[in-house]
């Protein structure tokens, strides 16, 4: 498995995840809803991923969030490894907040280059 995935993961085998904190402008907006979409091949879900959360995802720069993959107790294993996952504002405001996600949420690992 190379260090930067270019598809999708779906949450199954990783379940949890927590925003990251002090996102920078660039790690946040419409442009990475179409890197998504580029990368798992579909559109984005009309509902946010998060178990529990049935939020509608109503504009484009509220769809995408920048997390980090944890465990169910938020120890998150590599910070440097950055990924996509679709969620409404609440979700994407809620700081230090472990989220689990719906078993078919799709993450897309975001790689550095793309940062630039």
């Amino acid at each position: 498995m190379s260090l930067y995935i270019e598809t999708a993961t779906t949450a199954k085998s990783q379940k949890y995840v927590k925003n990251i904190e002090n996102a920078k402008d660039d790690e946040v907006g419409s442009h990475w809803l179409k890197y998504w979409e580029k990368k798992t091949g579909k559109k984005c879900p009309s509902v946010c991923q998060v178990v529990d959360c049935d939020n509608l995802l109503k504009t484009d720069d509220e769809k995408i969030a920048p997390v980090w993959l944890c465990d169910s107790k938020g120890f998150i294993s590599d910070e440097n490894k950055r990924y996509i996952v679709p969620l409404c504002s609440a979700c994407t405001t809620a700081t230090k907040k472990i989220m689990r996600l719906k078993d078919d949420a799709d993450i897309v690992m975001i790689a550095p280059q793309d940062f630039a």
